[in-house]
């Protein structure tokens, strides 16, 4: 959804506050997506069910044919490795620093209680994403 969201410029009708330009990277991204979303909602709402389906095939489905992969979710797929493995895969904060609007996460993951990888980020969710992305590497496991 991203890459289509930025395709069509939508990012550019992305307002924020001044309190919150302090957004991460993939914050905006998924901002971004949320207008993709919303923008397939009107031309569904406003042209029909038929229009929508005709849209999508044309410019969203030749993406996904061409296996473009806008973001890959490490935590997603370092849990459905561990489930397909038997391991337990734990997060834990082993840091934060800054005031309550603006922090930095540092987490670390572990698989089977041994520390697999610490990851940083601007919220937990980006930390952990790092964590485990270090983890799928250590792991040589390819996404």
């Amino acid at each position: 959804m991203i890459y289509y969201s930025h395709e069509l410029g939508l990012q550019n009708y992305l307002k924020v506050a001044d309190e919150e330009f302090n957004l991460t990277h993939n914050e905006v991204l998924s901002i971004t997506a949320d207008i993709f979303e919303s923008f397939l909602g009107a031309i569904f709402l406003d042209q029909g069910i038929e229009f929508a389906k005709d849209y999508i095939s044309k410019y969203v489905f030749p993406h996904i044919d061409d296996k473009k992969v806008f973001f890959t979710d490490y935590k997603s797929a370092i849990k459905e490795y561990g489930d397909a493995e038997e391991l337990e895969i734990s997060y834990e904060i082993e840091n934060e620093f800054g005031v309550p609007h603006d922090k930095t996460f540092f987490i670390s993951i572990f698989i089977n209680g041994e520390k697999m990888g610490t990851g940083k980020g601007k919220n937990k969710k980006e930390a952990e994403q790092a964590a485990a992305k270090i983890a799928m590497e250590k792991l040589n496991i390819g996404v």
